[in-house]
């Protein structure tokens, strides 16, 4: 997991090894059990919605920005759901994730992010949040995602709410649209918003609390 958040162990390379939960869980350091590290999913997220918060990082941001691509494309070759029963994706998330005020002064914005960077962005973000609706009730996150002046949020919110809550499929197919989605993308989008299907084991920790 250190050489992944180091950069030097791909996506790819660490599924492969450890397989796709790996992609999806923080770990605790053996020699300092009070210690974890983000999971690769989330660091990848951070990349994608906050971008970084000095020049000296700008290397490792373009990397990260690469492997967010490359997940969103292993991720839609592999069968839903990602995560077995009993696996749940770390951390869960939390309302300041998505207040552009906190982070102002702090990060610098990504670049602009091509479709396969933001359909890579929304599997995991779509993963989370559907990890995170299992435990607690969404209605605070899905506030803050809806307000959200993050320049991520303005390509794709509704994406996101759609799952959670009845809106209107023209926003979603506008999204869709403005992000460049393939048909592929597309259409894995609209399942997981209809709920064909799960991205975790709906047995794993109950069901959604909308």
């Amino acid at each position: 997991m250190e050489a992944f958040v180091r950069g030097k162990v791909t996506v790819a390379e660490l599924g492969k090894w450890h397989g796709q939960e790996a992609f999806f869980r923080d770990c605790t350091y053996r020699m300092f059990p009070a210690t974890r590290t983000l999971s690769p999913a989330y660091l990848l997220l951070m990349a994608g919605i906050f971008g970084a918060y000095a020049p000296r990082l700008d290397q490792l941001l373009e990397n990260r920005l690469i492997e967010l691509a490359a997940a969103g494309s292993l991720l839609l070759t592999l069968p839903p759901p990602w995560l077995r029963e009993g696996k749940t994706p770390g951390p869960h998330l939390s309302t300041w994730m998505f207040d552009a005020d906190r982070y102002s002064k702090r990060f610098r914005e990504p670049p602009e992010l091509d479709c396969d960077k933001l359909f890579g962005a929304f599997a995991v973000l779509a993963l989370m949040l559907e990890g995170t609706s299992r435990t607690i009730d969404l209605r605070e996150i899905k506030e803050e995602i809806r307000r959200s002046r993050l320049q991520f949020f303005n390509k794709m919110r509704w994406l996101f709410l759609a799952r959670f809550e009845d809106v209107k499929i023209d926003g979603v197919q506008e999204e869709m649209d403005r992000c460049g989605f393939s048909v592929e993308q597309r259409t894995f989008a609209l399942a997981w918003i209809g709920k064909k299907f799960n991205l975790i084991n709906s047995s794993a920790s109950g069901p959604e609390l909308e």
